[in-house]
């Protein structure tokens, strides 16, 4: 299960992405994938540090050799 943050009919929303992809608000209620914006998944304007633990997976699918150490990166905010 993920959480996510998007945008539906003008409203920011945060939901939960199940392990069948649906997009899930609280109560319960679906939202089609078509009707909504991704949003950064962090409130706050800023860098974010993020670790790649499944670089490995992706690595493997490409036929790339995986890295030997975790790959760690920043996403900074675009003015």
């Amino acid at each position: 299960m993920k959480h996510a943050r998007v945008l539906h009919n003008g409203v920011e929303l945060d939901i939960t992405v199940d392990d069948a992809d649906r997009l899930l608000l609280a109560d319960g209620t679906e939202l089609n994938e078509t009707e909504v914006t991704w949003l950064c998944p962090v409130k706050q304007p800023g860098t974010i540090f993020a670790l790649g633990l499944n670089y490995a997976d992706h690595a493997s699918e490409l036929a790339f050799e995986p890295p030997t150490e975790p790959l760690v990166f920043l996403k900074v905010p675009i003015p």
